[in-house]
């Protein structure tokens, strides 16, 4: 019973702290706000680099199309082979920011971002309740292909 009990007491806390601040990064509002805005913007698609984005908005999203990459760049760097993405304008990637960034790849990539230029790449900060934040999207807004074997490269 002291287990439950005390796995009860630690939920009920965690709830409380949410209800009061919004939370604090990954379970922040900021992901389920971004949801909502995918939602009023059909034919974008998503692609997560970091984990934590996808299964949340399988449940929150209708008909964006979604993909995780976290798990090929490894594989890919693991073989010694690049990791290439090709995809369209109006293609979003998310990348958390520090100290939520499990696989370094987020500053990686913002950096990718902020060389390709604001006319190629938009970079958004997407905070939560304290200000601090969550993660960023990074919206590439030309047809493209996303490079990765250590460094990030978007042309």
């Amino acid at each position: 019973m002291g287990t439950a009990a005390a796995n009860l007491f630690g939920i009920h806390r965690t709830s409380d702290f949410i209800d009061t601040t919004g939370g604090r990064g990954r379970w922040s509002h900021a992901l389920n706000d971004f949801a909502l805005e995918l939602n009023a913007r059909p034919g974008e698609a998503v692609v997560s680099l970091d984990w934590g984005f996808h299964e949340p908005l399988l449940f929150l999203t209708r008909a964006v199309p979604l993909e995780e990459s976290t798990w090929a760049i490894s594989r890919s760097v693991a073989s010694g082979q690049p990791w290439v993405h090709d995809a369209d304008a109006g293609t979003t990637y998310l990348v958390h920011a520090s100290p939520y960034d499990l696989f370094g790849l987020g500053p990686r990539f913002l950096r990718a971002a902020r060389v390709a230029g604001p006319e190629t790449a938009r970079i958004r900060s997407h905070e939560d309740d304290a200000g601090e934040p969550a993660f960023y999207s990074v919206r590439v807004l030309r047809p493209h292909r996303v490079h990765y074997d250590g460094r990030f490269r978007i042309r």
